[in-house]
């Protein structure tokens, strides 16, 4: 399989689509190919990293999709890990906001990693794509909502902000995605997110309400390493996982 076959299976799944709707609102997102490549191996990893480099070339991996884009914003020469990659003849497919909004992407996943069941969409796009999830839970403490984030998560780092014995219902949002239009959203109690800036903070808890932060690459680690494991399902080629364990 080469990279523009592989993107094309992916986008199966996590529609490309989403990219341009996006983008209308100025956001823009460089999912796509970014170095080519073949491979009968496979390695899905959060970052392109050398480490991630590393692990590929010990299993022969010579095709590596990514979540986060290898190339964020336009550049005038390739170096650093792109570099790598092509000088390797690793071929480079990173899959942002298609996997973020996708029906059983990364946002949806990290909801059921605590458990949601019947959740609904806070953001909803065409296509059946959304982002930021709000679902019922039985009644539960802060500590142990927190202790549940932590445990499936894998999490070595969380930040927890508020104090209730009494939440019912919880929002999350993978990644960065907690501002003022997704808060407004939605009616939670307790919100699962990262990277979340100081005044958004401020305006949770001085509503009562409470915030579990992990790390931006933990809130996605684990929806991404599902997505792996889909993928597993449907292309004949061998799948493998990277995680950088330093960052949860």
């Amino acid at each position: 399989m080469n990279a523009y076959e592989l993107k094309d299976k992916l986008n199966e799944y996590y529609p490309f689509s989403i990219i341009d709707e996006i983008a209308k609102s100025g956001y823009v997102d460089n999912s796509g190919v970014i170095c080519e490549g073949e491979s009968d191996k496979i390695l899905f990893t959060l970052d392109l990293t050398d480490n991630a480099i590393n692990y590929a070339l010990e299993n022969s991996c010579r095709l590596i999709v990514t979540h986060h884009p290898a190339v964020f914003s336009p550049i005038r020469s390739v170096k650093g890990v792109v570099a790598r990659a092509v000088k390797e003849n690793i071929g480079v497919v990173s899959v942002h906001l298609p996997a973020d909004y996708a029906p059983k992407g990364v946002d949806y996943y990290l909801a059921k990693s605590l458990g949601a069941e019947n959740e609904k969409v806070l953001e909803v796009r065409a296509n059946n794509l959304g982002y930021g999830r709000e679902f019922s839970v039985p009644q539960t403490t802060l500590s142990d909502l927190a202790e549940k984030v932590y445990k499936n998560l894998s999490c070595v780092n969380l930040s927890v902000f508020g104090n209730s014995n009494c939440i019912r219902k919880v929002a999350t949002f993978c990644g960065a995605g907690l501002d003022e239009e997704s808060l407004a959203l939605t009616d939670a109690d307790a919100f699962v997110s990262a990277d979340v800036k100081h005044h958004i903070i401020l305006q949770i808890v001085s509503q009562g309400k409470c915030l579990i932060m992990p790390t931006h690459y933990a809130t996605e680690n684990y929806g991404f390493k599902k997505i792996s494991q889909d993928m597993a399902k449907v292309l004949k080629e061998k799948i493998y996982y990277y995680e950088e364990n330093t960052l949860l």
